[in-house]
């Protein structure tokens, strides 16, 4: 009877320094976790929340339907060779990565300069840009991000009449 007793009184007591163990712990992490500033990886992740997705739109920049007034009106003020021209030099100059449309296997700059030495890539046929972006929705105004330029021409069927657009090569910023 007296070692059943001081049985439980030592279970209570171990009971009591586990509980207090396992208190000071939980109160040391809240407390630790309350104090921390966040850290470059928590912001990119706070950042990565409020963005809402990737999309991709066609742009025409230059028209070849004189009668459609939409289109027009959408390039009026764009003067498209000075934009194919700069994006172009961006390129040439190594700031951006371009690669094959289908494949995405980068394109090394020798390849992409003599392809534009034989006209297969040609800055004054270039009709069409396909942009992604990243938009986050959470600042004023929406900002965006653009990660890949899709750079596309005019594509014609055997007979020649035009059938769509014909990718050459994307670039990503």
């Amino acid at each position: 009877m007296v070692c059943t007793s001081m049985k439980k009184t030592e279970d209570n007591a171990l009971h009591l320094i586990v509980n207090r163990i396992i208190i000071f712990f939980c109160i040391s992490i809240l407390s630790w976790g309350c104090n921390s500033t966040p850290s470059a990886k928590q912001e990119l992740s706070k950042r990565k929340n409020s963005e809402v997705g990737s999309v991709y739109y066609d742009v025409i920049i230059q028209s070849n339907k004189p009668k459609d007034d939409w289109e027009q009106i959408a390039i009026e003020n764009l003067d498209r060779k000075k934009l194919v021209e700069q994006l172009f030099q961006q390129i040439v100059d190594n700031k951006l990565r371009i690669a094959d449309f289908y494949s995405e296997i980068k394109i090394p700059m020798s390849e992409f300069k003599k392809k534009m030495d034989n006209g297969e890539i040609n800055i004054d046929k270039i009709t069409k840009l396909q942009f992604e972006e990243v938009w986050d929705t959470q600042q004023v105004p929406i900002h965006k991000k653009i990660k890949s330029i899709v750079f596309a021409v005019d594509s014609y069927d055997h007979l020649g009449k035009k059938i769509g657009y014909k990718p050459l090569f994307i670039c990503y910023y």
